[in-house]
């Protein structure tokens, strides 16, 4: 059988992910592994859709109940059919799981019914699931949000055998499934290839790296793969960049300075994703508590300039809230406060001061300090005073330094493993809702408060959509937060590696139209 070797390992300090245990995915490699291994009630097509995985569903008139039937042919690895306790099983132990330790259940569970009950200690029993059948079940939720089988679909929402893990414990890192291959028994495309004394994860050698192997699932319902996965581990990207060119890698992302190398390669490949890098202002205190500073800011920034000719990484201008490829998204922006050099003196004189305005942005790497540099000259042409004020990255998350006057702060967005789950939602309320922890520039706007999760609670995709982008018209006006640059992937694929695509609701290369059986591996 073919085999794959995939970079999901890559930058991990040559290490295995902390955990296999869906309900403990933190990180984008333990995402990653979960999918391959574990089947959901639904997934995320890498088209942003959402579809049926274990089960088909429906929902009742008040969007309250969704009632699921789960496919007659779905089974783990170890040919024990999925039931619908082993979906209440599963949901209830990521719940519990999350009540002794920190882990992401509570973003993506706790619409269910009863799940704060777990979450709290008051329940050990999650009320909100009730069991029809052996393949029927109902999930009752607690507001009817159209986001909620996203959220589902994350792997905290993966189904695991009870019959297999009812008396195992949940309640450190490396329980039975991070330590015990054989009680790995998902029902998702592939199953663990146990080693040395059958109950091991990776060869036991000095000789070999840490590394993952997988297999089709026999029992999978759907088309078996038809490859066998290696997923070694490495350091750093360089590390796998250097893996990949010496021939033991088939896919790894691209760096920066070997861009060159491969621009013209069949090898090489730019898929979008959802990072985005902002601004955010401090909108509490001069000059950013005058919407004609902070719309000056906004028209005298060049985005194309800081995204194709100054800034090393990979990037696209920014005119949007929203990452190109999420439905809402449109190019308005460009008709919105955009590089004008004109109007950003005009605003510029409505401002109105002198005052000085700190760019503060994260000193990781060479690439930056060029980026805000240009920033800072944009500003100055519009007759604002721009000083650089770099943290240093590994303190960057934890200074948030907003408490002087006239601050501007460099905002990566979004951070963490939740990317393709709520979409638009997440975007927009978590950046700049009055209410969300993560809209630092603390500005506020009840009409924007309202749309999003009017938004949230309407059916109709069309009107959903209009109220999306109302609320992204209204914060690029006000300016709070300026877009700069949408983030791209560029990867490094096999010329005899096909079906595999990368999108802006993954950060990582997943199978065509969600299927394993489309990706192949050729002669090489």
């Amino acid at each position: 059988m073919p085999t794959l070797r995939l970079d999901y390992l890559g930058d991990y300090g040559n290490l295995l992910p902390d955990s296999l245990d869906p309900a403990q995915v933190e990180t984008h490699a333990e995402e990653s592994v979960s999918q391959l291994v574990y089947a959901n009630l639904v997934k995320i097509l890498p088209s942003g859709a959402v579809a049926p995985d274990l089960a088909t569903w429906t929902i009742s008139d008040d969007h309250l109940i969704y009632t699921f039937a789960i496919r007659p042919t779905a089974r783990f690895s170890n040919g024990d059919f999925v039931t619908a306790r082993d979906v209440h099983f599963s949901l209830e132990r990521s719940l519990l799981a999350s009540a002794q330790f920190v882990t992401a259940a509570p973003d993506y569970l706790s619409l269910i019914k009863g799940a704060s009950d777990v979450l709290n200690g008051g329940a050990t029993r999650l009320t909100g699931v009730r069991v029809l059948d052996a393949r029927r079940l109902t999930i009752t939720v607690t507001k009817p949000v159209t986001y909620f089988l996203r959220l589902l679909a994350y792997p905290t929402g993966d189904v695991v055998d009870a019959r297999i893990l009812a008396s195992k414990t949940t309640s450190v890192r490396g329980n039975s499934l991070d330590a015990h291959c054989p009680s790995q028994t998902g029902a998702g495309p592939f199953m663990f290839v146990c080693s040395g004394n059958g109950y091991s994860f990776e060869p036991r050698s000095i000789k070999v790296p840490h590394r993952l192997v997988l297999e089709p699932n026999p029992y999978y319902y759907g088309r078996r793969p038809r490859i066998r996965l290696v997923l070694p581990t490495s350091a750093t990207v360089p590390d796998s960049y250097t893996n990949d060119v010496a021939g033991s890698l088939d896919t790894t992302p691209a760096p920066a300075k070997a861009l060159h190398e491969w621009r013209h390669s069949r090898q090489y490949h730019v898929f979008p994703n959802a990072d985005m890098e902002d601004l955010i202002l401090n909108v509490h205190s001069p000059p950013f508590d005058n919407i004609h500073c902070r719309r000056a800011v906004a028209y005298a920034i060049d985005r194309e300039r800081i995204a194709h000719s100054v800034r090393r990484e990979p990037g696209t201008p920014a005119y949007s809230l929203l990452p190109k490829g999420y439905a809402s998204w449109s190019s308005r922006g460009k008709i919105e406060p955009h590089y004008d050099p004109a109007a950003a003196r005009k605003e510029s004189t409505a401002c109105g001061t002198c005052l000085p305005i700190y760019i503060t942005y994260m000193r990781c790497g060479a690439e930056v300090t060029p980026e805000y540099a240009v920033v800072q000259a944009n500003l100055q042409a519009a007759g604002l005073s721009g000083t650089l004020s770099p943290v240093d990255c590994g303190d960057f998350m934890y200074s948030f330094p907003m408490s002087h006057n006239g601050t501007m702060m460099q905002q990566c967005f979004p951070c963490g493993p939740w990317l393709p789950y709520d979409q638009e939602y997440l975007y927009l309320y978590r950046m700049l809702d009055s209410a969300s922890r993560s809209n630092l520039g603390q500005w506020k706007s009840k009409r924007f408060d309202s749309l999003p999760n009017t938004a949230a609670t309407t059916w109709n995709k069309s009107a959903r959509v209009r109220l999306y982008r109302e609320a992204e018209r209204i914060a690029l006006r006000q300016a709070p937060t300026i877009p700069l640059v949408e983030g791209q992937t560029r990867t490094l694929i096999k010329p005899y590696v096909h079906g595999l695509v990368g999108t802006v609701f993954f950060d990582y290369l997943v199978p065509a139209r969600g299927d394993w059986s489309n990706v192949t591996v050729g002669p090489h």
